[in-house]
């Protein structure tokens, strides 16, 4: 059987190589975790201790309050629900307002513009606790408990967003973040690639959120080829043909996205960062030394293409990546951003409160 040995070293020199480009944080709706991990707790910060526990009985009030009218604006409606979920501070308030979400929804009360907030909570509220148990039918009666409805209502609440006249792309970008962590969460990742790799031929949607999605896919895949071949290099182990083929096949399936990303938006820095690593990976696979030396190059102008754009943001000042402080700010409606997060809930004695941090993946991180 042929085989490829991929070394240590092979694997180093390419990391060595693209360092100065790992270091840039990496835009892509699969990988937001990182930016919404800082927003969040900018926002979290000015929400948490007093003003927090003040602002949730009082939105919860006027919550009630507004449910026992006869009538109901449903704008207002939805604003109420959620405001009141950006406020959770704990574990009993977080349990609280989803029950307030449960029984609007069984009512038929719930608008359409909650829903995402809805789907928000329960998805923190699996991620932000400790599991009740470790047993792995519990577990997956947990997850399947809260994130199968959280990834119903993030697809029903994408569907509803993308079909307004007006779309607000960071609302809509935000709730396709939201489907494809919890098809992750849930341990279906497949589909979360196919879910979005279906919305790229989607041409009202705008070039810049397709841009993002097609980086999102281009970054998984080199993932999942990269966590292959790491597992020969460690050990300095030949990889068998069935794994090259695996690995091709992932990285044709990069390049393929991140060359729909160059041509909806060519001036995305990171888009080249990450083509040089998709090269450097090809190479490291390549047995032929003629097309090996031809991905090199390519590795090369990539990084050339990066480096001159980022050097070109710096000298006009332009921003070359969204400031995370952005994704906090409320939406074109008034809305709060979905970014939010419980990530700073203190939870309740005993034990003694101590926070409690959301496991976020860091993108791009090397193992």
């Amino acid at each position: 059987m042929k085989s490829i040995n991929i070394t240590a070293a092979t694997i180093a020199v390419s990391l060595v190589c693209a360092q100065p480009l790992a270091e840039q944080s990496v835009r892509t709706p699969a990988t937001y975790s990182k930016q919404h991990s800082k927003s969040s707790g900018e926002t979290s910060k000015q929400l948490l201790g007093d003003e927090r526990a003040t602002q949730w009985p009082d939105r919860l009030r006027v919550l009630r309050e507004e449910l026992e009218k006869p009538v109901h604006d449903n704008n207002k409606l939805a604003m109420l629900f959620a405001n009141l979920s950006v406020a959770v501070h704990d574990q009993q308030t977080i349990d609280e307002t989803l029950k307030m979400f449960e029984q609007a929804e069984s009512e038929t009360k719930l608008p359409a513009d909650a829903r995402p907030y809805f789907a928000h909570l329960l998805f923190e509220r699996y991620e932000s606790y400790p599991r009740e148990s470790t047993d792995e039918a519990s577990l997956r009666l947990s997850a399947e408990r809260m994130l199968s409805p959280a990834l119903s209502l993030f697809l029903r609440a994408y569907s509803e967003e993308a079909s307004k006249n007006t779309i607000d792309q960071r609302k809509l970008r935000d709730i396709a973040l939201g489907v494809v962590k919890t098809y992750q969460s849930l341990g279906r990742g497949d589909e979360a690639d196919r879910w979005l790799q279906s919305l790229l031929s989607v041409s009202t949607l705008p070039e810049s959120l397709r841009a993002e999605m097609a980086y999102a896919l281009a970054q998984r895949f080199w993932e999942k080829s990269y966590q292959l071949t790491i597992q020969y290099s460690n050990k300095n182990q030949r990889m068998p043909d069935a794994d090259v083929s695996r690995i091709r096949d992932w990285l044709n399936q990069a390049d393929s996205n991140i060359h729909t990303t160059h041509s909806l938006e060519p001036k995305h820095a990171d888009s080249w960062a990450l083509e040089r690593l998709i090269a450097l990976e090809e190479a490291a696979i390549e047995k032929n030394a003629e097309q090996k030396r031809a991905l090199q190059r390519k590795a090369s102008e990539a990084e050339d293409r990066f480096t001159a754009l980022i050097n070109g943001q710096r000298r006009t000042g332009t921003p070359g990546e969204r400031d995370s402080r952005d994704d906090a700010r409320p939406y074109a409606s008034g809305f709060p951003s979905l970014s939010f997060s419980s990530i700073t809930i203190i939870a309740p004695p005993p034990p003694p409160p101590s926070p409690l941090t959301l496991p976020h993946r860091r993108p791009g991180k090397k193992p």
